[in-house]
């Protein structure tokens, strides 16, 4: 904004700043203490880049503009964690309507979203690259940055996240607690009624040893029993969750 008369302005531009009212003690000794300074690179000033937080690791600048730079490689950050408390970590979620909508608008063709996958992360952890799977089994690629933009930069703040979905199927065991505790009395008796038509004289020993013998081959039987399960099928839409650090 130089040829406007002024460095900054009070947008998240530049980092949004407050104007006079809103400086610093500090910071304005940090500015007239460093006042004609500048960061250079082999003689030359460097693109010094700035972010509101990093989430606990800067990233490599090819990572994040697609160009190399020596001098802006990824290093731990692990301050912002206590003097960022508000920004640090975020949470949003959008339904499964909703995003079908906004990727139509952008042109794609898709009815439903069958979930969302990170398919490259960078060495910090930031995803780089994600894909939609979406109606016959189709997939729609797409850069984090550009998601960013899709969903909107001030709800993903940043392209460290996870991804969390919850779903249309819900895994039901068909057995129910009460059911096998039934089962258990039903076999211990069977296993006790077997002993005793052997027409044997049981020492109370005997039997206790054999009772316990006969527990513990049912118990590894069951162990070893892959249990049922049924898909229970809802028609609430899919909703996606996202979790992450760092701001900007």
């Amino acid at each position: 904004y130089i040829d406007k008369g002024y460095n900054i302005c009070a947008s998240t531009n530049s980092q949004a700043y407050g104007g006079v009212n809103h400086e610093d003690p500090l910071t304005n000794r940090a500015i007239d203490e460093t006042r004609g300074m500048i960061i250079a690179y082999k003689g030359k000033p460097i693109n010094a880049v700035y972010h509101s937080d990093s989430g606990g690791y800067t990233e490599d600048s090819e990572n994040v503009w697609g160009s190399f730079l020596p001098y802006l490689r990824s290093v731990k950050s692990k301050f912002e964690e206590k003097v960022s408390p508000p920004h640090h970590t975020w949470t949003c979620s959008i339904d499964e309507k909703d995003l079908t909508k906004k990727l139509q608008k952008q042109g794609y063709k898709v009815n439903s979203i069958v979930s969302i996958e990170p398919v490259k992360k960078s060495e910090t952890g930031r995803i780089s690259k994600l894909v939609f799977i979406i109606d016959n089994n189709e997939v729609i690629n797409m850069k984090a940055n550009d998601f960013r933009s899709l969903i909107g930069a001030d709800l993903i703040r940043s392209t460290l996240f996870n991804i969390k979905v919850i779903g249309k199927e819900i895994n039901i065991a068909k057995d129910t607690e009460d059911k096998k505790e039934i089962e258990d009395k039903k076999e211990q008796g069977e296993s006790m009624k077997e002993i005793l038509e052997q027409k044997k004289d049981w020492t109370i020993k005997e039997l206790l040893e054999l009772m316990m013998k006969r527990k513990e081959e049912r118990e590894k039987e069951k162990a070893e029993k892959i249990p049922e399960v049924e898909i229970v099928k809802s028609n609430t839409p899919l909703t996606f969750i996202f979790s992450g650090s760092g701001n900007g």
